[in-house]
């Protein structure tokens, strides 16, 4: 699964750190409504979408538990799945494809200044979030971004992280 965090919680969730992020997306002018996966969700009213039969069809970021680790725990129990990975989405996700388009003032037009800066400020901020939600339960395993210059960089992240309760890693494969 994913975490699908709507753009409009980024802010309270992560700081200001994600506010490029969340200017960039809601710049582009789609929401949810024409794509189910886009973070935009203008008329958010937080993590109640009801947990019923439906629970099946509902995807992207107006699921139960988008936001909330406890709903995603009472989505898994009513899908029957004991445990689940969590990949990245919000900050940790569009913060790493942000930096490996760093150099391509297209991607993300609206971020001008110190594009790799910001994308390390929000990969280290989800992270840290990560870290926060892996206490909530076992059951659900958030997998962290790691993407360091040097070998001997990724090797202390990893650490890091591992250290704090992350049971798994991605590393980005466009980005050796």
């Amino acid at each position: 699964s994913h975490e699908m965090m709507p753009l409009q919680q980024w802010e309270s969730v992560f700081g200001p750190d994600a506010a490029p992020l969340a200017r960039a997306w809601r710049a582009n002018g789609v929401t949810v409504d024409e794509d189910v996966n886009h973070p935009n969700v203008p008329d958010f009213a937080g993590d109640v979408a009801p947990i019923d039969d439906k629970i099946m069809r509902v995807k992207g970021s107006r699921a139960p538990g988008a936001v909330s680790p406890e709903r995603r725990l009472e989505v898994m129990d009513v899908m029957g799945f004991e445990r689940q990975l969590m990949f990245p989405g919000s900050i940790g996700l569009y913060g790493t494809t942000l930096l490996m388009n760093a150099h391509d003032p297209s991607f993300f037009p609206t971020i001008t200044a110190d594009r790799a800066g910001i994308a390390r400020r929000c990969i280290a901020r989800y992270q840290d979030w990560l870290v926060e939600f892996s206490q909530v339960s076992d059951r659900i395993r958030p997998v962290a971004p790691v993407v360091e210059d040097t070998v001997p960089e990724v090797i202390a992240t990893t650490r890091r992280l591992i250290d704090s309760g992350i049971r798994a890693i991605w590393l980005p494969a466009g980005l050796p």
